[in-house]
């Protein structure tokens, strides 16, 4: 016999709020992911992004050349936007970068062939679980009910350990 003393929510009049769970857990960080996928995802946007820096170069010069030929209050307006626009991008590159760095360093530690290793499956490092609950890879959390197979947690674990499923 369990008793759990929360459910994951508790009922109001103006709705539901989340609560601890005392039944089971979210598993986050999913058994398997596609990893060539989210790192060609950030190497594409890596590349869109010197793209667009590089159509804004050329567009520099090309004011810079009007500029220098006469001087024009509108012209130079639009090369200090374009400075901008292009110092924007270099942070937004850097940016993108730095989580690639971070998102493979997480892959190599946690991951093997798409696959979580097995010394993770239970999901008790507080590390992995941060990476998908709010962390980098926030956007590819699983939300399935983590069934572990070692660790007695929460009611659901105790209940698998007990119970011999068909």
């Amino acid at each position: 016999m369990a008793e759990a003393e929360n459910v994951g929510y508790k009922r109001t009049k103006r709705g539901e709020n989340k609560m601890p769970n005392d039944l089971y857990d979210i598993e986050y960080a999913p058994q398997t992911l596609d990893i060539d996928k989210i790192i060609k995802y950030y190497e594409k946007s890596i590349k869109v992004k010197i793209e667009q820096k590089e159509e804004l170069e050329k567009e520099k010069t090309a004011l810079e050349k009007k500029i220098t030929e006469k001087t024009n209050a509108t012209a130079q307006k639009k090369l200090d936007k374009i400075l901008s626009k292009i110092e924007s991008i270099e942070t937004q590159i850097e940016q993108l970068e730095s989580e690639l760095e971070q998102v493979k360093k997480i892959f190599e530690t946690y991951y093997e062939n798409n696959e979580l290793k097995e010394k993770y499956y239970d999901r008790t490092d507080k590390a992995l679980i941060n990476h998908f609950e709010n962390g980098i890879l926030k956007q590819y959390k699983s939300e399935d009910i983590l069934l572990r197979k070692d660790e007695v947690i929460k009611i659901l674990d105790a209940i698998r350990k007990e119970v011999i499923w068909e």
